[in-house]
């Protein structure tokens, strides 16, 4: 993989500050970037121009942002899509977010040293995903994974600025199995801090709907993308290591990001996303892989490349980039593989529980970059906790 590659930028809105801070932050770094004052010049150009990622403004002149990401949405897959205005627009940001129709908020103020940061770490991201090598992939396949119904429903419920808890929870109370394996999540030690929650506007209202929506779609992924018959255990594997995982990077993150803690947890959840199509799409092939793994002990990434022609990490958080979720998603499943002295925040906890797990699990027959920051955090600690974790769920 090559991270050279030229990526494409659209800036769409008409505040003069706003423009010169994204040209001034884009100044003689390799992408190609538009500048545009209105989203339809933003459109035109796009008819002839993918775009890899646009930051929009959340007011236009001709449209509203929301409109304008609803248009990136349903023509544009592919794209990462940021929304930003004034920090007293938050809250409008936020619901953004939540609804699907943006990835990231970004609020500007001050010198806006975090914005630049957390553009330097999307672009990675984004230059981390083979789009077009994942969509041929899947493509290739029997049936391309679409989010279930419920999910859509929920998503265009969210776009209504009047959603209601009582609305979303109605939602999701259509499937009983759904909202039971839901509560049971949010009682888990990942999520709960005291107490029981024992409805599903109690835990919207607990954990918020954005999270609620993402542990849905863990859920939902399991069940659009049944594993073949000879990769059933190990879909049951990556779906336990999942929940152990969210487990211990809650814990994680409170030394690492401490407010994200739950952010962190969910994002656990989904960073193996990517194995699950694997199991549904090419079952075969993935066992050839074990084998080759453990008769050669050579590193995972290196085979996925040579069997698949794609990692489970980039099939991961594409998949997730395609059906709407959060940049915290996207960027942990793409990156949770990375060494971790080039990860951050809620990647970088999710990143260590599953080290922490899977030394728990093989012992000194797994090698790891834990070392490299047993002098930042207490590593001891965590890998006991690991250890903890898979004993409970043995007994």
């Amino acid at each position: 993989m090559s991270d050279k590659k030229t990526y494409t930028i659209f800036v769409v809105g008409d505040n003069p500050d706003s423009l010169n801070f994204y040209k001034q932050y884009f100044h003689q770094k390799p992408y190609l970037v538009y500048y545009c004052n209105s989203g339809n010049k933003a459109k035109s150009i796009m008819a002839g121009v993918a775009a890899d990622v646009v930051i929009c403004r959340l007011h236009l002149e001709d449209m509203s942002g929301k409109d304008f990401l609803r248009f990136l949405q349903n023509t544009y897959q592919h794209t990462i899509r940021i929304i930003f205005s004034s920090p007293d627009n938050k809250q409008d940001l936020m619901k953004l977010v939540a609804s699907g129709l943006a990835q990231r908020y970004l609020c500007h103020e001050g010198e806006n040293e975090d914005i630049e940061q957390t553009l330097t770490r999307d672009l990675l991201t984004r230059s981390r995903m083979r789009s077009k090598k994942c969509c041929d992939f899947l493509e290739s396949g029997p049936h391309l994974p679409v989010p279930p119904d419920l999910l859509k429903e929920l998503e265009a419920l969210l776009q209504n600025p009047n959603y209601t808890i009582e609305g979303v929870a109605s939602v999701i109370e259509k499937d009983p199995v759904l909202s039971s394996r839901l509560l049971h999540v949010v009682n888990s030690a990942a999520f709960s801090r005291g107490g029981t929650i024992g409805n599903l506007s109690h835990a919207i209202a607990f954990l918020g709907v954005n999270q609620i929506r993402e542990i849905l779609l863990f859920f939902c992924a399991m069940k659009a993308l049944p594993a073949m018959s000879l990769c059933q255990e190990y879909a049951k594997k990556v779906s336990k290591h999942s929940f152990q995982c969210s487990k211990l990077a809650s814990r994680i993150a409170r030394h690492v990001i401490p407010g994200h803690e739950r952010e962190a947890a969910t994002a656990a959840l989904l960073h193996d996303i990517g194995k699950l199509v694997f199991f549904s799409y090419s079952c075969a092939r993935y066992l050839h892989f074990v084998s080759l793994r453990d008769a050669f002990d050579l590193p995972s990434t290196e085979i996925e490349e040579e069997i698949f022609g794609i990692l489970h990490t980039e099939l991961g958080s594409c998949l997730m980039l395609w059906w709407n979720l959060p940049m915290t998603i996207v960027e942990t499943a793409a990156n949770h593989n990375y060494p971790l002295i080039e990860l951050w925040g809620i990647p970088k906890s999710v990143a260590i529980a599953d080290r922490c797990l899977l030394e728990a699990t093989y012992g000194k027959s797994i090698q790891t970059d834990l070392d490299t920051v047993k002098n930042i955090y207490p590593l001891e600690e965590w890998r006991a906790l690991a250890k903890e974790i898979i004993k409970e769920d043995e007994e």
